[in-house]
């Protein structure tokens, strides 16, 4: 709660990018994991992002662009 809660976390970066169209700000719903989230990844919050939902489709049906943009590693 508390990683979601900060000023910085509260627009998804991905429809903020432009990607889902023209650049909107959407509110952040969801935390998209980078590196997974088995184990300790879980709560890794430095290797997260706050996205919409439309946004962490995007990542899961473009993982080779989201690679290029630093959206999964």
């Amino acid at each position: 709660k508390e990683f979601a809660a900060g000023p910085e976390n509260q627009w998804c970066v991905v429809a903020a990018s432009g990607v889902l169209g023209e650049p909107l700000e959407r509110i952040a719903t969801d935390t998209h994991h980078l590196a997974g989230r088995n184990g300790k990844l879980l709560l890794d919050f430095s290797r997260c992002l706050r996205v919409c939902r439309s946004g962490h489709d995007w990542i899961a049906a473009h993982a080779n662009e989201a690679r290029k943009r630093g959206w999964l590693i």
